[in-house]
């Protein structure tokens, strides 16, 4: 049995056992959230993501100011944000920690970071309010979001997100 922990609830989920999903890969998939098999001893303990930028201080007051982070931890290297149990990492791109390989700026290609908040009007408006690109307009999704697709001063992509009830034709897609 597959066990989920989100927004302080377990939820089961028996089927992924047939589906043979790897608990490391739902830890990774669900990001700082809990993905376990019961019985078993936690694999990871804490996933997040690191944004390489050298823009530190501009990009730890956006994701300060728009979603709630708080630092615990500050250098002119690296900045580490919290919010509740959710983590993100701001580090200089050219740092001696990485690989001289793995060097260099942030890109926007393949990845977009989701947040979901019941706050997705509020914020829409304070990113209309500060002239933020917008990429997608909020609206509302069949498949049970509302949301828009906004970006960080790095112009990597964030979808905020609200879950909303599904349409009925959407509701048959998720499992029960």
């Amino acid at each position: 049995m597959v066990e989920y922990f989100s927004r302080g609830k377990n939820m089961k989920f028996p089927f992924l056992e047939k589906l043979f999903v790897p608990t490391i890969f739902l830890s990774i998939f669900l990001g700082s959230s809990c993905a376990k098999e019961v019985g078993k001893k936690e694999l990871l303990l804490s996933s997040y993501p690191v944004i390489k930028t050298t823009q530190l201080e501009p990009t730890s007051k956006f994701y300060e100011k728009h979603f709630g982070f708080q630092r615990t931890f500050s250098s002119d290297w690296y900045i580490s944000l919290k919010s509740g149990n959710f983590e993100l990492g701001i580090l200089a791109p050219n740092h001696e920690s990485i690989p001289i390989a793995l060097r260099g700026e942030a890109s926007n290609k393949g990845i977009i970071l989701n947040f979901e908040t019941d706050e997705v009007d509020r914020i829409y408006a304070e990113m209309q309010k500060e002239n933020r690109k917008i990429h997608l307009e909020i609206k509302n999704e069949d498949f049970g979001q509302r949301h828009f697709i906004t970006e960080d001063p790095n112009g990597i992509p964030i979808d905020v997100i609200k879950n909303i009830p599904p349409s009925e034709e959407f509701q048959k897609s998720y499992s029960k």
